[in-house]
């Protein structure tokens, strides 16, 4: 890990799946920053090629009780049929994950597209690195895995 002054120009924002194939029914884990956050940001999932309503969705972050909401700029969320509303599971295809904020012109941004296959298995699994920046009081830290 290491730390430095995050530049005023730069946006660390991204949206990012930990695998590129899924099989039907498993989780869809999802790693996010975002360096402008609102308590109505949301995940979710459209097809790779469209831009309808959301397949599979769900708030970063919750209401308190008293209509005050929490702002998440990073982490990592989960999309399955327990913890997210919408079609569970995803049918096979290709699909894209959306960071969002509520109203028009929503997409903060978009993932590059994964599958959901008969079988994920591969002899060689390609290594899908996720970058994660955090900007938080104009610092940053940078930390690379291989998933």
């Amino acid at each position: 890990v290491s730390c430095d002054r995050c530049p005023d120009h730069y946006d660390y924002t991204f949206v990012s799946t930990s695998k590129d194939c899924y099989t039907k029914g498993e989780d869809i884990v999802v790693s996010y920053a975002n360096t402008d956050p609102h308590g109505t940001d949301a995940i979710a999932i459209y097809p790779a090629d469209e831009d309808t309503a959301p397949l599979l969705w769900d708030w970063l972050c919750a209401a308190d009780g008293e209509g005050h909401y929490c702002k998440s700029y990073y982490g990592e969320k989960v999309l399955n049929g327990y913890d997210a509303y919408g079609e569970w599971p995803l049918d096979y295809g290709y699909y894209k994950v959306v960071l969002k904020k509520a109203g028009p012109d929503s997409t903060i941004k978009a993932s590059d597209s994964f599958e959901v296959g008969y079988s994920c298995e591969t002899p060689n699994p390609t290594m899908r690195p996720t970058v994660s920046y955090i900007c938080h009081h104009r610092s940053i830290a940078t930390s690379i895995v291989n998933l």
